[in-house]
């Protein structure tokens, strides 16, 4: 999206591979390229652009929503429902009903829309960013480490004293009690 509104601050015009996303932008002014100067323009903002530029200003954005779009299609109406949506037709707007009445069944069908929109999945993810170290875990884990090595360093005294004891009492000549 950002190298689309730098296409479009810069050569005032959009690309137009980028329709779906030209929509979503909320372009007002749907120019497209198509003089030879705004070609070359869209071109070299094509080349010099770097998808890591930090001027772009794109962040990842909170929360979004993505839709994924199909189309699929038939053949709509069959001859029956097309004399019947004719007859609606002329009771609402009679001055073209000698039109409609005069097409072949394939006229009818370009005449006649329908629009289903579904959902194609009703999944829901959330993705939560959450430390995986934070401060709390870090004290808790400082605090055991100098309990460990104190604890060493204590017995550690309390082991070198046994050994000395023993050393002293013979070099003084005494028995332990």
């Amino acid at each position: 999206m950002c190298l689309l509104r730098q296409i479009y601050e810069k050569c005032k015009c959009l690309d137009t591979h980028y329709n779906y996303i030209n929509v979503l932008m909320r372009f007002v002014d749907n120019k497209t390229c198509l003089t030879e100067t705004q070609v070359h323009c869209m071109t070299q903002i094509k080349v010099s652009f770097k998808g890591d530029d930090d001027s772009c200003d794109c962040h990842n954005p909170c929360s979004e929503k993505v839709y994924d779009a199909y189309v699929s299609s038939r053949y709509w109406p069959n001859d029956d429902m097309a004399d019947v949506l004719i007859q609606d037709v002329c009771t609402t707007k009679p001055h073209i009903c000698s039109t409609l009445k005069n097409k072949t069944s394939a006229e009818k069908r370009k005449d006649f829309l329908k629009l289903n929109i579904y959902y194609r999945d009703l999944n829901y993810e959330e993705i939560n960013e959450e430390p995986d170290y934070d401060t709390y875990q870090l004290m808790s884990d400082f605090g055991g480490t100098i309990g460990l090595w104190l604890g060493f360093s204590i017995l550690s005294l309390f082991e070198i004293f046994q050994i000395f004891v023993p050393f002293l009492f013979k070099l003084l000549g005494r028995n332990l009690p």
